[in-house]
């Protein structure tokens, strides 16, 4: 047998000085022992005290070793609970690692203490398995020990419990096991549920700060990819590879616990909620989405973001290629003032080959969106779903650069943010666009065209 940890050696011996001392104090608290005739419950885990006291209800007293924000994989006990456990009758251990190191000697110096395994009939999962997170969990024993966290081993856990009470306190058997079965049926439920909301789910997988939801992801076919390996967080390169993982794959929570550390955490979820304190903030009265943003998952969900919070919106570039396999979901999200800018490869990527002029096309495109279309091109044909067309010819070719539609874009939005109505806006937008490039000349860059708007704003205004 391995030799105790010194420390946990001393606890052992301060626990045998102490049991005779607490004797005094138990005299004197036996009335009301007897009086309540509650069962004197130790458990490991706070998720047990729960467990013992569906199935035991007012009859037992429940104390947890592990308490809140503390980690199961580095405690100890203490003194003041070594010597509470000479006045416990029931220990539920649940198979983690401390257990190991401590009960046996708890069990040497209380004889009477009944301690009850928990989990030692149930599947353990491999602490390295795809489903309980890549590579080691950081357990001694390099299996799982978390398996409350699928309701099916719950409800094995439980009938252990009803069992266990029962034999201590025979007189009320039957209530324990009806309670048991109770309890049972309500996990039963909730295991249908979760089942049911799951089932539809595309995104499958869980960024977790502990792999400790490998059970829950075997049970509903999900996968684990845990900020911590081999017990420390991933740093580096590879914490850049898990924030890149979850960008493309559009993860938008990272599930943390207040005894781990939350840093890695904050760090992945950081773009998502640098967007979402964007949206909170009611003074934003405008979003364009799509220009440099990437096609992929992020941008997808910002531009849903977007649209859900009924503001105007500008959806231009990677906004709406990221649609191109799915595009009905984009326009089932317009709802509010939202103006779309595509070029004609952005425009059959979202709405095919549609046959007729650019006039028609444009048409064509708002109706089925409910969008405003801007159709751009050396005739830029601006389409609302009402049917109002406009044309816009006053572009000249060198306004064919680089950057020059994220420029379109901006005009559009900073337009609506001025509570220009979409249809009017886009058209305003449009014609400035082509004719601040139109008095640079040749040799037109994007960012010139910003520049030439004051004077031309200055003419409308002079009535030249």
């Amino acid at each position: 047998m391995n030799a105790l940890p010194k420390k946990l050696t001393l606890l052992v011996m301060l626990y045998g000085l102490l049991a005779p001392a607490l004797a005094d104090d138990a005299a004197d608290n036996a009335a009301a022992d007897q009086a309540t005739e509650k069962i004197n419950v130790f458990v490991s885990i706070a998720p047990q005290r729960d467990f013992v006291e569906q199935v035991g209800g007012d009859r037992v007293a429940v104390q947890v070793m592990v308490g809140p924000g503390q980690s199961p994989e580095l405690f100890e006990p203490t003194p003041r609970q070594m010597a509470l456990l000479a006045r416990a009758d029931l220990y539920f251990s649940i198979g983690m690692p401390f257990e190991a190191s401590w009960l046996p000697a708890v069990r040497r110096n209380n004889p009477d203490l009944k301690i009850v395994p928990c989990c030692a009939d149930l599947a353990k999962l491999a602490g390295g398995h795809e489903h309980a997170g890549h590579g080691h969990d950081g357990h001694d024993s390099g299996m799982d020990p978390h398996v409350w966290t699928d309701p099916n081993n719950v409800i094995a856990i439980a009938g252990l419990i009803a069992e266990a009470l029962a034999a201590h306190d025979a007189a009320h058997a039957r209530d324990y096991r009806r309670a048991e079965r109770a309890f049972s049926e309500q996990l039963r439920a909730l295991d249908s549920l979760i089942t049911a909301r799951l089932a539809t789910l595309k995104n499958r997988v869980l960024i977790v700060a502990h792999p400790s939801w490998g059970y829950f992801a075997e049970r509903y076919g999900l996968s684990q990819r845990s900020i911590e390996q081999d017990g420390k967080e991933i740093q580096g390169r590879s914490l850049a590879e898990l924030i890149e993982f979850a960008r493309q794959r559009n993860i938008r929570a990272v599930f943390t616990q207040p005894q781990f550390n939350d840093r890695a955490a904050r760090v992945i979820a950081a773009p998502t909620e640098d967007f979402e304190r964007l949206l909170r903030d009611e003074r934003r009265n405008a979003i364009l989405v799509g220009p440099g943003r990437g096609v992929g998952e992020e941008t997808r969900w910002q531009v849903i973001a977007a649209l859900r919070t009924h503001r105007a919106a500008v959806i231009d570039a990677d906004g709406l290629t990221t649609f191109a396999e799915d595009p009905q979901t984009l326009f089932f999200a317009i709802r509010g003032a939202t103006v779309l800018t595509p070029h004609d490869g952005e425009y059959r990527r979202l709405f095919g080959d549609v046959p007729g002029c650019r006039i028609e096309r444009a048409r064509a495109a708002a109706r089925r969106s409910g969008a405003v279309v801007v159709l751009k091109g050396s005739d830029t044909a601006i389409a609302a779903p009402d049917g109002r067309v406009a044309v816009n010819a006053n572009a000249p070719p060198w306004l064919a650069t680089g950057g020059s539609g994220d420029v379109l874009s901006g005009f559009v939005l900073g337009l609506m943010a001025q509570r220009m109505p979409a249809f009017e806006a886009a058209s305003m937008a449009v014609w400035l666009h082509g004719a601040a490039a139109a008095a640079f000349g040749p040799g037109l860059i994007a960012e010139d065209l910003p520049e030439g708007v004051p004077a031309l704003l200055r003419a409308i205004h002079r009535g030249d």
